[in-house]
């Protein structure tokens, strides 16, 4: 996956250039639809890198005065876009929510239903907990889910493998 998903990018990384000498060449704005074109669908090849680097920002948004552990998600679309989300904590324990479920549940509000990994960013690398487990499963099915240390080293593993008996329609 991860060779195929450079090979990709390096393939779309060519033709921005050979689509950018012929705008620069002829000034077209044909040219210039279709480079601004594959811009937009390259964002759907995003690294895990990357989308780790959107969780990281998600973070800094954590509100975690009670416990001091920040946490970021970004779920990646199927359209390419990224949705942030960040653990936001309650005097009444029960009520906090994690960054894992604040990203699903936005991306739910903003119309999205399709998704195709999420990145989660802890201090210590933590996995999602069984809540968030049941969640990703639920909405966004066996994809890709990388949880990262702060110092940038991840895991990657499949949503089955977290929770392999969840409960889900498709099941």
């Amino acid at each position: 996956s991860s060779i195929k998903r450079e090979f990709i990018i390096l393939l779309m990384t060519n033709l921005i250039q050979d689509l950018t000498h012929c705008i620069l060449r002829q000034k077209t704005m044909w040219g210039m639809r279709i480079l601004l074109g594959v811009l937009f669908r390259l964002n759907k090849f995003m690294t895990i890198e990357a989308l780790i680097n959107h969780a990281r920002e998600a973070q800094t948004f954590s509100k975690s005065p009670y416990s001091n552990y920040a946490v970021g998600a970004a779920l990646l679309t199927s359209s390419g876009e990224v949705i942030y989300g960040c653990n936001v904590e309650s005097k009444a324990y029960p009520t906090t929510l994690c960054a894992e479920r604040v990203a699903i549940f936005s991306a739910i509000a903003q119309g999205h239903d399709n998704f195709t990994e999420l990145a989660i960013i802890t201090k210590d690398g933590a996995a999602p907990c069984g809540a968030c487990r049941q969640i990703i499963s639920e909405y966004c099915e066996n994809i890709p889910v990388h949880f990262a240390n702060e110092s940038g080293e991840f895991q990657t593993m499949m949503m089955d493998d977290l929770l392999p008996l969840s409960f889900r329609d498709s099941q």
